[in-house]
Order: structure tokens, then C-alpha cells, then sequence
């Protein structure tokens, strides 16, 4: 196989990281922007089945802040559910 160095290029990102609070129960990854932004509006971002401890999703939810709104990404309960019924089965069924 051949390597073809102009193709590789690396995007480091720099960001203002959030913090994980408890809003109405529920543990959630919160991030606001540096600069001033409209109190009324916010992101309500549902992340995939890793949830927001993946730093793939708190850089996302951190880029939605950068362009001027209150990020909220809530973790899933009923993914944690079904990751535990999950993992019964398999450890519990009989191959």
C-alpha cells in the first residue's frame, strides 16, 4: 500500500470544555458560550449511544456553543437501561 503524505492533515481542536450537572435529576453536560448570547434559546442535543462522556460529543456540543447558544446534552437513562438488559442477556445466556 502507498502512503501519500499530502493526504494526511490533523484538525487539533482547541475548545472551552462544559461541565456535567444534575438538572432535574438527570445527569447532564452543560456548555455555554464565552461570549453573550440570547438567555431565551438554547440546544437540546441528544447524543448517540455512547452518550456525552465521549469527548466526540462534548466537542460537538462545545462547537454549538462556540456559535452563540446554551448546549444541554442529557445523558440516557434508557440507554443505560438497555446496556444493562443487554449485557444480562449475553452473560446469561447459554451458548
Amino acid at each position: 500500500m502507498r502512503f501519500h503524505a499530502e493526504l494526511v492533515f490533523a484538525n487539533i481542536r482547541t475548545h472551552t470544555p462544559g461541565e456535567f450537572k444534575v438538572i432535574g435529576g438527570v445527569n447532564t453536560y452543560v456548555t455555554t458560550p464565552t461570549r453573550d448570547y440570547p438567555k431565551n434559546k438554547a440546544v437540546l442535543y441528544l447524543a448517540d449511544v455512547f452518550g456525552p462522556g465521549h469527548i466526540n460529543a462534548q466537542l460537538l456540543a462545545d462547537d454549538f456553543a462556540e456559535n452563540g447558544f446554551m448546549v444541554s446534552t442529557p445523558v440516557s437513562k434508557l440507554l443505560d437501561s438497555f446496556f444493562c438488559f443487554t449485557r444480562y442477556e449475553y452473560t446469561n445466556s447459554k451458548l
